[in-house]
């Protein structure tokens, strides 16, 4: 085989030694032959046979092409060029001496096994967590693999073979044979590597193992895990056991490690150390134990963690500590979140909570949790008047992350906890929740479509792009103008303007119908040119002039000094005209003199800011202002039944409010409606006080008046206070029951969790054929939904997936009105930091496949280590069968066809003679001859030619006539055929010419010149057998 870019006859050949058609039936078109023969008779009847057969043949030639090119012609071209692609395994499972080896055996056996004359291909491909290209396969020389690049992409901390094998074989070409050389130690922790090597098999391609035997050269201490019960009763005594290995090298002297074991507990936000003391821990496994007693109802994370003194005996920290939950069952735990720029407006309410003897936490918004632990104590959380971002400074102003919003969320879709959303000024779409996940999880939707029901709201955003605003700064306001549009409704207006020197429309102001064009249009924003503000906030305040909205508002953003201009003045017309404007000075170089001034006439908020992550909490805030017309107050309004519900049982004689934030009601079967306010009153689904549905595994309510604070401070004197607002945040809480007769139980292995429950009745019985559900939260906030079967009496068991680090929360519901278990699982780190043998085996099983139409891989051993590489197996070796690929030659065919239309248009239309030949030969043959020969025959051929010019002349010049015309112009074609012909008329004209025959006057002899001719040429016309009609 040759290399792609040399050629010979036998490489030629074997190209095209098979031709595949994708649609042969193209080739019916063939019995069009004969009607192209029969048309070509009668259309090429004026030419001789033999031109006429070569013209017809020519356009059956061309129409063969053409079927050839409709039936899509392809050549099979056979390689036998091998690539191959080596996987190196660069976890942490692996030393990183021996990680180093692989790229050096790489080096060595590409530079001795590789055919370079043959194009053999080169790729290699590292691993961990995920796979990277560190080259792809090419036939150049070797890079310099001294430090692989592809690391940068790559965590080490875990094995994903499977992955790595599923990227080469995407890697391979089809016009080489293919092998894949794994080294790793097989010790896979993502993915099933066993059935991509079978995928791979069956497509040819050949796999090579070579094992990595990395014996431990320190010794190692593992916490292998933390056992605590999974629920326990307040007041209760119960054990937390320990369990640690210290490994120490097989070729290594055995020693006994040093260190500190620190238990730690932790609810909530309040972290408690238990115990620390310092260990021995000889070779081998060793149990600690602690004792606890929990005093209150909660959700407990413990988390045990070993310190060693030397860092000689343990060389990974990874496996040092591990964690586990304990839940205490209790009369009910409710977390209150408030706006912390507006504390204690519920107090009230936390008062009577307490009363009613439920654990009330009180967050607030500046402070709020951060991991789904923080949320497990609760049973209900409740958001009280909070908006998404609150603060009066730039840098005072903080707000809910996109995560904080999922996590609330999958806390109540997954894990049951109850959500409540009470309503004030700050709260659903006026606090700039719309378009959040806390609106999905909502059963009302946070912005009214109608413009008749509410006025609709436009937001014009100023930004500075000037040079100065590269980087951080640019990538924050981006995501700052996003963020403020996607807390618009669909009705409201946007628009974006950036300036530098000059103004220009980013997103001209329209409907924030399409979040996605806003997002394609923004994200284009980049920084350069001057800055001039003025141009900017002109043209943005003309836009907003032709807008038809109810509220107009302007955020301007700047980080430098402008160019002077009358900006200041524009802010106070805008004023004027019922807008406002407010301004954003970013870092020290902004001209916060003038964007005070312009925020202070444009009658809105100055904000000076020094860290860009603060401009996204800025711009969150300030859209809120563009939401203030969902606000609806109207004194002395009276709540409206609408329907029956659970949380109004026993309630009446509700006294009046006045105000609430409209919203729309979502329309769905499992929302139930409660109260409604008197107006808008042509629109009740825009009027809902109360309302909730399922979500999920939790419930939702959502009160869209407030508790007593502003608009129901009337309320706080109505003795139903109590009842309705306790019997909404029990309808919301997660269902108690009677845990105490289900125990649930925990176990990981071999990447999933299984989950048992024992369920007991009253009478401490089995209680069988129960419809048993579980919800697991990972902690990459993803839900992997589970069923648990019955397996025994009272014994159900189920399990997930749960392959990555981190905790697991798991909520198992029982069945209807049952309580929700609630448990957790920690994996504290990745198998990849445990001490574990080769996987030899699965090694070999992968090597084992056989390829289809070759051989089955082989195992190199030893091959990180420095023995002769000829020793070694030929990870180049061919043993597989050779590749193919198909190329499409129909365009080419089709071209061929259109250079011979063209030829077919050519020989019918021009006729070439053969009188060149002639001059040819005759050159070449004075060429060939002396100088004086030449001359004397070029003076004889002169005189010859000057003779029989005189002579045509002659008589051309006697008869004129145009009836002799005709016969001369024959007479003239026949010297070409027929030379004594020719010399015969010739002699004729002479003698007419001379006037030498007697008794005859001129016509006479002018006539009997014509016949003559025209006999001549009839004759010359009989005797031509080249001139025959090949049709007649």
């Amino acid at each position: 085989m040759q290399d792609s870019s040399s050629f010979n006859s036998g490489a030629f050949l074997g190209m095209f030694s098979e031709i595949r058609f994708d649609n042969p039936w193209f080739f019916l078109l063939l019995l069009l032959i004969p009607l192209v023969i029969e048309l070509g008779r009668k259309s090429l009847s004026v030419m001789t046979r033999s031109r006429g057969a070569a013209a017809i043949l020519l356009r059956v030639f061309i129409l063969l092409l053409l079927i050839a090119a409709l039936a899509e012609t392809q050549t099979l071209q056979r390689h036998d060029r091998m690539t191959v692609i080596y996987l190196l395994d660069q976890s942490q499972s692996i030393p990183s001496d021996q990680r180093q080896a692989m790229v050096e055996y790489v080096v060595r056996e590409v530079s001795a096994h590789r055919r370079e004359e043959q194009g053999d291909r080169v790729g290699v491909i590292v691993f961990g967590d995920q796979p990277a290209i560190e080259f792809p396969p090419t036939d150049a020389p070797l890079p310099p693999l001294k430090r692989l690049a592809a690391l940068a992409l790559v965590e080490t901390d875990e094995t994903n073979l499977a992955g790595a094998m599923q990227l080469a074989q995407a890697s391979l070409q089809s016009d080489s044979a293919g092998r894949i050389v794994i080294v790793s130690d097989g010790n896979q922790t993502i993915g099933d590597a066993l059935p991509i090597a079978r995928s791979l098999a069956a497509s040819g391609v050949g796999i090579d193992v070579a094992p990595i035997f990395a014996s431990p050269s320190s010794a190692e201490v593992i916490v292998e895990k933390l056992t605590t019960p999974e629920t326990a009763r307040v007041g209760q005594t119960f054990q937390a056991s320990v369990v640690l290995t210290n490994e120490t090298p097989e070729d290594g002297q055995a020693r006994t490690a040093h260190g500190k074991l620190s238990l730690i507990r932790k609810a909530g936000v309040n972290e408690v150390v238990l115990a620390e003391q310092d260990i021995e821990l000889p070779p081998g496994k060793k149990v600690f134990a602690f004792e606890n007693v929990l005093n209150e109802a909660n959700f407990y994370t413990y988390r045990v963690r070993f310190t060693p003194r030397d860092q000689q005996d343990d060389l990974l920290t990874q496996n040092n500590e591990a964690t586990s939950f304990v839940n205490a069952h209790g009369k009910g735990r409710i977390l209150l979140i408030e706006d912390w720029e507006r504390a204690g407006q519920f107090d009230h309410l936390i008062q009577r909570m307490k009363a009613h003897e439920l654990e009330v936490d009180v967050q607030p918004s500046n402070q709020l949790f951060t991991s789904m632990a923080d949320l497990q104590p609760y049973d209900a959380v409740i958001l009280a008047d909070v908006p998404r971002a609150s603060g009066s400074s730039g840098e005072e102003i903080t707000s809910f992350s996109d995560r904080q919003i999922e996590l609330l969320v999958r806390n109540t879709q997954q894990l049951g906890c109850g959500l409540l959303i009470l309503g004030g000024p700050s709260s659903f779409g006026a606090g700039g929740w719309a378009n959040t996940k806390l609106e999905e999880a909502s059963p009302v939707r946070f912005t009214i479509r109608d413009a008749k029901v509410v006025p609709v709201g436009a937001l014009m955003l100023v930004l500075d792009k000037s040079g100065s605003m590269q980087g951080e700064k640019m990538q924050m306001t981006q995501g700052a103008a996003l963020a403020a549009i996607r807390a618009m409704g669909a009705a409201d207006f946007a628009g974006v303007i950036g300036f530098d020197s000059q103004a220009q429309r980013i997103v001209p102001i329209r409907k924030v119908d399409n979040p996605g064009m806003f997002v394609a249009q923004v994200r284009k924003l980049s920084a350069s040119g001057g800055t001039n503000m003025t141009p900017g906030v002109a043209l943005g305040f003309r836009d907003l002039q032709n807008v038809d909205a109810g509220v107009k508002h302007m955020i301007v953003l700047s980080d430098g000094q402008t160019e002077p201009g009358n900006v200041a003045q524009i802010a106070s017309d805008m004023k004027k005209m019922g807008m406002t404007v407010s301004a954003v000075a970013v870092g020290s170089d902004a001209d916060q003199k003038l964007m005070a001034t312009v925020a202070r006439n444009g009658g809105g908020k100055f904000y000076a800011v020094n860290n860009p992550k603060a401009i996204p909490r800025i711009f969150m805030r300030e859209a809120r202002r563009v939401a203030q017309p969902l606000v609806k107050e109207a004194p002395g309004m009276s709540p409206a039944l609408y329907s029956s519900h659970e949380i109004l049982q026993g309630v009446d004689g509700m006294p009046t409010f006045d105000g609430f934030v409209m919203t729309t009601i979502k329309d769905s079967p499992l929302v139930e409606v409660g109260l409604v306010a008197p107006i808008p009153e042509k629109h009740p689904e825009n009027a809902t006080l109360l309302a909730s549905w399922q979500y999920g595994l939790g419930r939702t309510v959502v009160f869209t008046s407030d508790a007593g604070a502003r608009w129901t401070n009337r309320w706080t004197e109505w003795e139903g206070y109590d009842k309705f607002f306790m019997q909404m945040l029990r309808y919301a809480m997660r269902p108690a029951g009677d845990q105490a007769d289900f125990a649930v139980a925990t176990e990981e292995a071999n990447g999933k969790v299984k989950v048992i429950v024992t369920a007991l009745d009253t009478a401490k019985e089995d209680t069988n054929f129960l419809t048993v559900v579980g919800a697991a939260v990972t902690p990459g906030m993803a839900a992997e939904n589970f069923s648990l079967t019955q397996t025994a009496p009272g014994r159900y068991e189920g399990s997930f997936p749960a392959r990555d680090s981190g905790s697991y929360f798991v909520s198992i519901a029982t069945g209807p009105g049952k309580p929700v278990l609630r448990t957790g699982v920690n994996i504290s780190y990745s198998a990849e930091f445990l001490r574990r043998p080769t996987n030899l085996h699965l090694l070999e099983q992968i090597a084992g496949n056989v390829p289809k139409g070759g051989e089955p891989g082989a195992v190199i051993n030893n091959a990180t280590s420095d023995a002769s590489v000829d020793a070694r197996v030929d990870t180049f070796r061919r043993g597989l069968s050779a590749a193919t690929s198909l190329q499409q030659a129909w365009p080419w065919v089709l071209v061929l066809a259109a250079a011979a239309f063209v030829g077919d248009v050519a020989f019918r239309r021009i006729t070439i003679g053969w009188e060149w030949l002639i001059a040819v030969r005759r050159w070449l043959g004075l060429k060939l001859q002396g100088d004086e020969s030449k001359d004397d025959d070029r003076l004889e051929r002169l005189r010859a030619t000057k003779q029989r010019a005189s002579a045509s002349y002659q008589a051309s010049a006697r008869f004129e006539s145009p009836e002799l015309a005709e016969p001369e112009a024959k007479s003239r074609v026949a010297p070409s055929l027929h030379e004594e012909d020719s010399q015969t008329l010739t002699e004729e004209e002479t003698q007419l010419s001379g006037g030498e025959s007697e008794g005859e006057d001129y016509v006479t002899r002018l006539l009997k010149a014509k016949r003559q001719a025209r006999e001549a040429a009839s004759e010359t016309s009989e005797h031509s057998p080249d001139d025959d009609d090949f049709f007649s």
